[in-house]
Parts: C-alpha cells; sequence; structure tokens
C-alpha cells in the first residue's frame, strides 16, 4: 500500500485577498453634512457641521467633526474626534457603533468637554453615498449641574455622507 501526500497550492496560484469596495472599504474616504435645529441654554439653535473620514480599515474610520451652533447666543463651536465601526454585511442596512471626545468653546462661559456615543444604521442611498438614523449618549465632563440642567443627553440624528 502507498501512502499519498497532499501539498497545499502555492501561494501563487490562490487567488489575491480582494479589500471590500464601496462606502466601508479600507482607504475611503467620506465627507459629512449636518444641519438640524438644537436647544441648550433656553435657546433654540441652528446647528451647522461638516466632517472628514478615513476608513483606515474595512468598516472601521477615524472621523473628525466641527459644527456651530448659530442664530443665538451664546454661540457655541464644537470639534469632535471620533472611532467609528460598521457592521459589515453583505446587503442591507449596516448598523454602525461609535466612540467620541468633544470639545465645546461656548461664548462667555467655559469650554466644556464630553465623551460619548453612537448607535444607528446606515443604507445606501446610490452610487457611494448613505443616510444613517440613530441616537447619542454624551456624558459633560467636569460639568456643574446647578449651572446646566443635565450632565448627559441623548439625542436622535440623521447623517447623510458621500465617500470617495
Amino acid at each position: 500500500m502507498s501512502a499519498k501526500t497532499w501539498t497545499p497550492a502555492s501561494w501563487k496560484d490562490k487567488p489575491a485577498k480582494q479589500q471590500p469596495t464601496g462606502s466601508f472599504g479600507k482607504g475611503t474616504r467620506r465627507a459629512t453634512f449636518t444641519a438640524g435645529w438644537g436647544r441648550s441654554f433656553g435657546e433654540d439653535y441652528l446647528l451647522l457641521g461638516l466632517g472628514v473620514g478615513y476608513y483606515f480599515r474595512n468598516n472601521m474610520a477615524l472621523n473628525l467633526g466641527l459644527e456651530t451652533w448659530a442664530l443665538n447666543d451664546p454661540n457655541v463651536t464644537k470639534f469632535t474626534p471620533e472611532l467609528q465601526i460598521v457592521v459589515p454585511r453583505p446587503r442591507g442596512p449596516r448598523p454602525y457603533l461609535a466612540g467620541f471626545w468633544r470639545h465645546a468653546w461656548i461664548e462667555d462661559e467655559p469650554d466644556l468637554s464630553s465623551i460619548g456615543g453612537r448607535v444607528g444604521i446606515y443604507n445606501k442611498i446610490g452610487g457611494r453615498s448613505a443616510a444613517g438614523v440613530g441616537a447619542v449618549y454624551e456624558h459633560y465632563l467636569d460639568c456643574d449641574e446647578d449651572r446646566y440642567n443635565s450632565c448627559s443627553q441623548v439625542y436622535p440624528e440623521a447623517v447623510f455622507g458621500v465617500s470617495f
């Protein structure tokens, strides 16, 4: 009886591992626009923001955002670095989870920093664009509850992004 041996195919014969393409693949960049209404200091504000992001791994991005609260006093400007993970799925909506640190400059008030998280669902809406809905939890650090109604908040979000 003779023994048969099995030898794996050489690496050259194996197809190259393909990187996912599309909105959440490694190397993808994205730009976001934020608009909405918010309430703080007993006043209503128009919120406008811009953001950029880079997927340094498949489904993992580092995002930076800048937001301004306008049309009321005091003026507020927020800067947010964030780490985001998008759950891989072959089709349909994709859940996302993110953690962030935020710094807010508030006119005539002490600056505030916060930490928080975002959770929601992205859905492709055509080409390299996606829209999402979710919720945000934010906790303000060194917050004085005598000055602010609450040092933590939960609020909804709707996002639109284009990847390139």
